[in-house]
């Protein structure tokens, strides 16, 4: 018994003593795992950093791609890892982009391999956007017809896992082969989904450079391209014609300078075409300037966004024609959107603004003041006070250089003394700086340094500036002064800067307005005011003087013989003489009157509060004795001599078609006894 009994105790403490041994080799191996994982992720992170760098060189994804598979093999000495991208045009195959360490007959075999539902692990894998493990080649239905010859180099079991992009869209595969029938375990599943997404982040982030490189470049081409351009548009033949500017803008050939109508509109983006179609309907045509932006798709396949202004022909109804101007905004409004995003950055950056919606409601007023073409005066007070108010202990003035070379100039809140001696500096002599300053740096013009010497200790001892361009040049600076520095100096500075920029597309963006004013009124050839302007003012004043009215007087003038002059000099020689009449017209009237040519040769004076018609008509004497001066011309002389009519309102009409008949029948009357007496004698 007492045998039994130690026999039993040996048994017991043998059991016991396997358990503990048991328990200690598991544990013993799991903290190996771990340990080799830890490595593992740091070798993960390294990896990470050397492809970061990699990509920051400019390096290609060929080689970032094999930085991070040969990483992987060497974690894993058993293991061949391949990876393939789906082609971005037709998402429907595969191609090798990685695989160092299978043989090349193996990979070429890969190319283009076409994806599906049962193709292989890599060829499912892209398909399903979901992992596929196969632990034994041999015997897996989705390697049935290639089966024979992956065997052939020895692969024997393989998982692939989908690399995507931040929109999880799938980019390719990552594939790991093995020589033995095996499954994954869980930590090595995890290191595939790892090297997965760090190859998508690459490939993305390498795709957008490459995208963002491409689209630089051809923005620095279509910089080199005229952006503006005139248009005309004939309803009745259904025929446009471009002007040369144009023309070239939208990459036709100089010698095609007209289409139709429904080849224009062939251009006109989809999504833009209809209401292009309804604004420029003349079925529904309204007076005074329209306006509309749309995009235009190229014959090189680029889209370029466009702005127009026209005005339909008066005098029909409907209109027969209408004319206009076009620019191209594409750079406008990339730079919108940029400077949206600075701004919306420099908020999330600094923390200017303590509330996102004040921030954002500032701006898209500045926007919508700028985009309805308001006085660049109110743009800029907006500016400064939105300025002044997301720099919290500061001061902005703004001062801008107009098309008319005035400044104008916005000191809100500043102190008297202060404001009047930034006034006598010019805007060059500022020095701009974003880094905080001495405002005594403000500028080295005498008058300001004299003005420090004697002010004595400013409230405001620091300043920021910086400038504000216009077609390349300096056009204007933003002034921020402030008592002191404060910490968030960095985020003051990208929020200035910002600023500067936006301020610069307000003031290039007005440029642009008023150039498409003055074609969309102005006769291009002798700047007089064209026939839809004079239809404009003229109604313009009828209507204003309806219940009482004001008399006025209208002549209308013809040259006699200015088709012989083109005959025989070209029309060269006619232009010249269109230039010469208009120049003489404006001199021989009053600042108060309008003058504007029809078309052709053909002219309209309009005299406000002349009633009489013998007062029209010595005016109208005076302008045609100024026009016989002799034009010098190609050696020798050319004369021109003048036909005109009057009509006077109200008393001949009180519209402005009814005063133009009356006025050019009275002129037609005149040109023909002109003819009578040139005639030679029978």
């Amino acid at each position: 018994m007492w045998l039994e009994l130690i026999a039993a105790l040996l048994l017991l403490g043998g059991g016991v003593a396997g358990v503990g041994w048991f328990t200690t080799a598991r544990r013993l191996g799991v903290t190996t795992r771990e340990r080799e994982d830890l490595v593992k992720s740091a070798r993960v992170i390294e990896v990470e950093r050397q492809m970061l760098e990699l990509v920051a060189k400019g390096a290609s994804l060929s080689e970032v791609l094999d930085t991070l598979t040969r990483a992987i093999e060497q974690l894993s000495p058993e293991s061949h890892c391949t990876i393939m991208l789906l082609d971005e045009k037709h998402r429907r195959y595969l191609s090798l982009a990685s695989g160092p360490s299978l043989p090349p007959a193996y990979l070429q075999a890969l190319e283009r391999l076409e994806i599906g539902p049962d193709v292989g692990a890599c060829g499912s894998a892209a398909f399903r956007n979901e992992t596929i493990v196969i632990d034994n080649i041999a015997t897996d239905y989705r390697f049935a017809d290639a089966r024979d010859f992956i065997l052939s180099y020895g692969l024997r079991s393989c998982w692939s896992q989908p690399i995507r992009d931040s929109r999880n869209t799938v980019l390719g595969t990552f594939a790991i082969y093995r020589r033995k029938v095996a499954s994954p375990r869980a930590e090595e599943l995890r290191m595939t989904r790892v090297a997965a997404q760090l190859a998508g982040n690459a490939i993305e982030r390498i795709r957008a450079e490459m995208h963002l490189r491409e689209t630089v470049e051809r923005l620095n081409l279509a910089e080199t391209v005229a952006r503006f351009g005139i248009w005309e548009c004939d309803f009745q033949k259904d025929i446009m014609t471009l002007s040369a500017g144009l023309a070239l803008m939208m990459e036709r050939s100089m010698s095609q300078f007209q289409l139709t109508r429904t080849e224009f509109y062939a251009m006109v983006h989809p999504d833009d075409r209809q209401s292009l179609r309804d604004a420029i309907n003349p079925a529904d045509a309204r007076a005074g300037t329209i306006q509309d932006e749309f995009r235009l798709v190229l014959p090189s396949g680029t889209v370029h966004w466009m702005r127009s202004r026209w005005c339909f022909e008066p005098g029909a109804s409907p209109p027969t024609r209408a004319s206009g101007a076009m620019i191209d905004i594409t750079k406008e409004r990339e730079e919108v959107a940029q400077a949206e995003q600075e701004l919306a950055r420099a908020e999330a950056a600094t923390r200017v603004a303590h509330k996102a919606e004040k921030l954002e409601q500032d701006r898209n007023e500045i926007l919508e003041l700028v985009a309805n073409d308001q006085p660049l005066v109110g743009i800029i007070a907006a500016m400064a006070d939105a300025v002044a108010d997301h720099l919290p202990g500061s001061l902005c003035s703004i001062r801008i250089e107009a098309s008319d070379n005035s400044y104008i100039s916005i000191y809100p809140n500043f102190p008297d003394n202060l404001a009047a001696a930034l006034e006598q500096i010019g805007v060059t002599s500022l020095n701009a700086t974003l880094a905080s300053a001495p405002i005594a740096r403000l500028s080295d013009d005498a008058r300001w340094l004299r003005f420090i010497q004697s002010a004595g200790q400013l409230p405001y001892r620091h300043y920021r500036a910086v400038p504000v361009m216009r077609s390349s040049r300096l056009t204007g600076m933003i002034v921020s002064i402030f008592a002191e520095d404060r910490p968030d100096a960095q985020g003051e500075q990208t929020l200035l800067e910002s600023w500067g920029r936006f301020a610069s597309l307000a003031v290039e963006r007005r440029g642009l307005y008023e150039q498409l004013s003055f074609r969309a009124q102005y006769d291009s050839l002798t700047a007089l005011l064209n026939r839809a302007a004079l239809y404009d003012r003229v109604d313009s004043w009828t209507r204003a003087n309806a219940a009482n009215p004001i008399p006025m007087a209208l002549v209308y003038l013809d040259l006699d013989g200015f088709k012989q002059i083109n005959d025989t000099y070209g029309h060269a020689a006619g232009d010249k003489v269109l230039q010469h009449v208009s120049a003489h017209i404006l001199e021989s009237v009053r600042k108060t009157d309008m003058v504007a040519r029809l078309g052709g040769d053909e002219f309209i004076i309009v005299l406000p509060g002349v009633g009489e018609p013998a007062e029209a008509r010595r005016i109208a004497d005076l302008v045609a004795a100024a026009i016989a001066r002799p034009l010098a011309y190609a050696g020798g002389e050319l004369r021109i001599g003048v036909s005109f009519g009057i009509s006077v309102y109200p008393a001949d009409g009180d519209s402005t078609d009814a005063l133009l008949k009356i006025a050019d029948e009275e002129m037609y009357r005149e040109k023909v006894k002109h003819r009578r007496l040139l005639a030679p004698a029978a």
